[in-house]
């Protein structure tokens, strides 16, 4: 994870060594978007980045409206928790990783929410607890796959037994 680029950064710098990129730089930038974060490109990059992006909206969110929002995305992992449940995961391997993401959505909701850049250094941290906010999504993933409906993109999850613990990112 690292902090947000400028997306015109991009539009010289990256045309001769990738047309492709350079295109999708362009037509991010005519859609109104202007920068990105790149993200390491490993087997939980999905997972980091949609964990990262919920939480730095979260973050700047309007403080009139950051409470609930919070209160919302608790509701979603209840419900996720309890479709993991369903599936066959022990509530005590859910434990640490849902107590994980409840701190995350607390420090990224209270009154003095993380910065974009404190959530960065949290995430890129040695040691840090976000492995196990990704494992949970991980978790969630594959209780989709064995208990909802599979998607086009499901194919290439992994079944639970083949996820690597949060030790291993």
């Amino acid at each position: 994870m690292r902090c947000q680029e400028r997306l015109t950064r991009f539009t010289d710098y990256e045309a001769s060594s990738s047309p492709v990129f350079a295109a999708k730089v362009l037509e991010l930038l005519s859609s109104g978007y202007t920068a990105l974060r790149r993200v390491r490109g490993d087997g939980s990059c999905l997972y980091r980045s949609v964990l990262f992006g919920i939480l730095e909206h979260l973050a700047l969110r309007p403080p009139s409206t950051r409470a609930a929002s919070a209160e919302r995305l608790k509701a979603s992992v209840r419900r996720a928790k309890a479709a993991m449940l369903q599936s066959g995961y022990e509530e005590a391997v859910l434990e640490d990783p849902l107590m994980v993401i409840e701190q995350l959505i607390e420090a990224a909701s209270g009154d003095a929410p993380l910065t974009p850049d404190l959530l960065v250094a949290r995430f890129c941290e040695q040691g840090s607890d976000a492995p196990y906010g990704l494992w949970l999504l991980r978790m969630c993933a594959s209780a989709e796959v064995r208990f909802g409906e599979c998607t086009p993109f499901t194919p290439s999850l992994s079944a639970s037994c083949c996820l690597s613990p949060p030790d291993s990112e």
